[in-house]
């Protein structure tokens, strides 16, 4: 198979399984959606084009510090959805880079002031899927830390 040609049946794969997901979480299946984010999420390293022109590495797939737990996040802004990840290890204090959105780690309120053009409290802006499967605000993850 040619290399482009499965890029782009990646690429395809991908889309789909987001669209799974989406459908899964609007349905109330926890389980469901955490397995087929986790899914996306690596095809999307997968698919990303590395830095620079550098080989992909462990480094460009995660760019995580330390003990980082990736959290898949989400926001709805206008009636569209925002995905992102949040790296437990980046947040510091409630304050860093520490969410992975749109291809750059950025602040929690910086990637929602991307999104909503307007100064956004990022912590109550994006949500979580609990261990319980009931939507939370990223802000509980802020205070456990």
């Amino acid at each position: 198979m040619e290399r482009t040609a499965l890029f782009t049946q990646l690429s395809d794969l991908k889309d789909q399984t987001w669209q799974l997901a989406r459908e899964s979480l609007d349905q109330g299946e926890a389980p469901i959606y955490r397995t087929l984010t986790e899914f996306a999420e690596r095809l999307t390293r997968l698919l990303a084009p590395p830095p620079n022109g550098k080989p992909v590495g462990p480094e460009r797939v995660s760019n995580t510090r330390g003990n980082s737990v990736l959290i898949p996040i989400f926001a709805r802004y206008k009636g569209t959805r925002y995905e992102g990840q949040l790296d437990t290890a980046r947040n510091n204090g409630g304050r860093g880079q520490c969410l992975l959105f749109d291809g750059q780690w950025r602040t929690t309120s910086g990637a929602a002031r991307h999104i909503t053009n307007t100064q956004v409290n990022g912590w109550r802006f994006w949500k979580y899927m609990r261990k319980d499967g009931s939507v939370g605000l990223i802000g509980e993850l802020a205070k456990q830390r």
